[in-house]
């Protein structure tokens, strides 16, 4: 996670539309390592899950080559860097448990503070530069007067701050009697959040905080909480001259809804594997979606603002159940976690199935990284780490 708090700011273009991201290379490195430790100790902690995830990969890679003669060759090799990133970033739900428990308390901490710097750089980067329209040519929507961060997206960024958000208060939980220094990081997170804009991260954090509370057990404090969150939003600037700042616009409710009927009808047609894992933005093409340049020029037409959709139309409704079943399966050991860490880490996943319903959140690298980090972090025999 060095790279984490500087997100988009290091991507690295290739050739045909392809990306790179300097945790892509450190994730690989690590894949290495993790592979030589399971065949080392031939073994490997929650075989349930990693079987799941398995049976998952074999469908979406099934679904990938299905459609090897229907897209072109240097197309196919992009879809698949992209099933090879997502597995990459699969591996960190297991590599924790091939470390000692004092490097996981140490990493903790280092997510705190990882969080910590987002959340002053995003607040930097909105009282000095809130103006994204100057880099639409690279791909990037035209953001104005909002908070997106290094991440350059305020619904992304405000994802990721309500789940920092989450990691906070169970932070703070785990130390006792929150500390004035959390309250005001807590405070500054709901700052951050409001200041995106993102009707979605709103949504992901009135669920995502009340089922935190509700589960944590922790009931009195709901009312608190919303009495800070209430009071920060009342006082954010609302009337500024930006069609992103007004929370009635219609726009995007509209585009959305559009997206979701071009994604029915991909399903409709490819009903059981989909039209291959990560070829979206090739087959909006086919179908007339999207404009041929659009497939290695544009960042919105690589999928649809809603992951589920996404799973469904790549992999089809055999995909879309293995998905589901890995995350059933994740569910499950939670519950055999902490009181704390199992409200956290539900909390974490109603919050991103909740913006994945408007966004593609659930295959966003820093989402990913960060929920699969949170869950890897505490599956591995959490309750003797004394958190």
């Amino acid at each position: 996670m060095v790279f984490f708090p500087f997100g988009n700011l290091f991507r690295i273009p290739l050739n045909n539309g392809i990306t790179v991201l300097p945790n892509d290379f450190i994730l690989a490195g690590l894949f290495v390592v993790f592979i030589y430790n399971v065949l080392k100790k031939r073994t490997i902690h929650n075989t349930s899950l990693f079987k799941a995830i398995g049976i998952f990969l074999m469908v979406a890679a099934l679904s990938l080559l299905l459609r090897i003669q229907d897209i072109p060759f240097k197309d196919f090799i992009v879809s698949l860097g992209y099933f090879i990133r997502f597995i990459l970033y699969l591996q960190l739900l297991f590599v924790f448990q091939f470390v000692h428990k004092n490097f996981i308390k140490k990493y903790i901490q280092y997510m705190y503070v990882i969080g910590v710097v987002i959340i002053i750089v995003g607040l930097l980067q909105y009282f000095f530069y809130s103006d994204l329209r100057p880099f639409v040519y690279l791909g990037w929507d035209e953001h104005y007067l909002r908070l997106f961060g290094t991440f350059l997206d305020p619904n992304f960024t405000g994802a990721l701050l309500v789940l920092f958000l989450l990691f906070t208060l169970g932070y703070s939980q785990s130390k006792g009697a929150m500390k004035a220094e959390q309250f005001v990081i807590i405070a500054s997170t709901l700052l951050a959040i409001f200041l995106t804009y993102s009707r979605s991260s709103y949504i992901m954090l009135l669920l995502s905080s009340t089922t935190y509370f509700l589960l944590s057990q922790q009931i009195k404090k709901i009312g608190v909480f919303f009495i800070i969150a209430i009071t920060i939003f009342i006082i954010i600037p609302k009337n500024l001259p930006s069609e992103g700042v007004n929370l009635l616009r219609t726009a995007s409710i509209n585009a959305r809804q559009d997206e979701y009927k071009k994604a029915l009808v991909i399903i409709k047609d490819n009903p059981l594997l989909g039209v291959g894992f990560n070829t979206l933005r090739y087959t909006r093409v086919r179908y007339g979606f999207s404009e041929p340049q659009d497939a290695a020029g544009s960042l919105s037409t690589g999928g649809f603002p809603n992951s589920l959709l996404v799973v469904a139309a790549t992999s089809g409704i055999i995909g879309l159940l293995g998905y589901l079943n890995i995350w059933r399966l994740i569910i499950l050991q939670t519950f055999r976690q902490k009181a704390y860490i199992r409200a956290l880490i539900l909390a974490s996943i109603i919050g991103l199935f909740t913006h994945a319903l408007f966004e593609n959140t659930l295959f966003y690298p820093f989402v990913m990284m960060w929920i699969f980090l949170l869950i890897g972090v505490f599956g591995k025999h959490a309750n003797d780490l004394g958190l």
